[in-house]
């Protein structure tokens, strides 16, 4: 996008009452199309669709749109359905991934003691684990999302935005250091 429709563009939005209407719009669209996944606002959408548009992601030809607002629209409209595509084909694979065992804390190899996803049964244990792999990062975040009830790797991976083979990697890394540093014998 060259500078000059940029400014246009910068110039239009600055208008009053055109963001206003923009963000109505989104407003709109979430009554009509449903609830946002969590972490995703109106107001998000249409920033997005924004910077989008300034970065050159999205085009606009003003000479056969010469109004800009319907096309923000248009692209508002398309952000949101991108939105809610993507939750959609994220349930929809976690669904079909039931065939995946459920990792544990205390399955962590049987190394580590009785720790469930549902709670700390043994805290004396949960904070041997914690204080063993505080100053890994990759490995507390496992543990954390084990820890809040993410029980598959493909759950975790989703909910740190790691591939599966990466949390599988990182969960041998996280037995293989229970068994080495936690005496089985005396927290079980």
């Amino acid at each position: 996008m060259d500078d000059r429709i940029r400014k246009v563009v910068i110039q239009e939005l600055e208008e009053p009452g055109v963001l206003k209407k923009l963000y109505d719009y989104a407003y709109y669209l979430q009554s009509v199309k449903g609830v946002l996944p969590a972490g995703f606002e109106p107001e998000g959408i249409v920033n997005e669709a924004i910077a989008s548009f300034l970065t050159g992601e999205r085009t606009w030809d003003e000479h056969r749109y010469p109004d800009l607002v319907p096309v923000m629209m248009g692209m508002i409209r398309s952000e949101f359905s991108n939105v809610l595509s993507k939750e959609y084909n994220r349930r929809m694979l976690l669904q079909s991934r039931n065939d995946e065992q459920p990792i544990k804390i205390d399955e962590l190899g049987n190394t580590c003691g009785s720790v469930t996803t549902k709670g700390v049964n043994d805290s004396e244990l949960a904070k041997k684990i914690e204080s063993l792999i505080e100053e890994d990062d990759e490995l507390y975040d496992i543990y954390s999302a084990i820890v809040e009830g993410y029980e598959k790797p493909r759950e975790i991976a989703v909910r740190l935005g790691l591939d599966v083979k990466e949390i599988k990697t990182r969960l041998q890394r996280l037995r293989r250091k229970c068994r080495k540093n936690i005496d089985i014998e005396a927290s079980s």
